[in-house]
């Protein structure tokens, strides 16, 4: 018999298994239930799924959120006033957004996901928040819009920036190549290898661009096989 308990998770692992979700084209029904109803304040039929993770969403500095985008469809859940709960069957993920403050629990079902994606899911492992690392590291509102920036864009987006500044690596090293002094030749390829290094970060950072490329990667694996 299949155990259909639901697991509390930290809005990371959600986050984590809404894109297990989107990157193997699952669909997502909605059931929006109230406290104090017996029967579901509203529902959704299987819609597209996405989740995005948005860093001080009100005027006032109110704390992070998580959007849930179903369909056309938006939602927003702050981290201060929700907690997430999981389960995963065999071919499918089932999440919870509850609410205690606003008494309110959103249950989120996907349609079927292949056995791949479901022990992707199974495998998440937490990150630790760049805001809480032991360092204490200080970002500026260049640096946060800059990271909310990158989180945005899409494949393509990343692709052709990548590349403009993969051009300007190969413009480094050649002038490398053609300078005489030791000490120009030095400069031009340090700024060729911070060029290749900025450009690998910009790609990977974004999680549409890492998704394509796990999905092309697997593709060929399985075209090899």
């Amino acid at each position: 018999m299949e155990n259909n308990k639901m697991i509390e998770c930290k809005a990371d692992e959600f986050l984590h298994l809404v894109d297990v979700m989107q990157k193997y084209g699952a669909t997502c029904s909605l059931e929006f239930q109230l406290f104090n109803l017996t029967d579901p304040f509203f529902g959704m039929v299987q819609q597209p799924i996405k989740a995005e993770y948005f860093e001080n969403y009100g005027p006032k500095d109110d704390g992070d959120a998580i959007i849930l985008y179903l369909g056309e469809s938006e939602f927003l859940f702050p981290l201060s006033q929700n907690f997430f709960a999981k389960n995963i069957s065999d071919c499918q993920i089932f999440l919870s957004i509850v609410s205690e403050t606003n008494n309110y629990v959103a249950g989120l079902n996907s349609s079927a996901i292949p056995s791949k994606g479901i022990e992707e899911a199974n495998n998440f492992e937490e990150v630790k928040d760049v805001y809480q690392m032991e360092a204490n590291m200080y970002v500026t509102d260049y640096e946060r819009e800059l990271v909310e920036l990158i989180r945005t864009l899409e494949f393509d987006d990343i692709l052709d920036a990548a590349s403009a500044i993969h051009t300007e690596e190969e413009s480094a090293n050649s002038k490398a190549f053609k300078a005489i002094r030791t000490d120009v030749k030095d400069g031009f390829l340090k700024r060729a290898e911070n060029l290749k290094k900025l450009g690998a970060l910009l790609a990977v950072a974004n999680d549409e661009y890492r998704n394509e490329i796990e999905l092309s990667e697997q593709l060929y694996r399985e075209d090899e096989q």
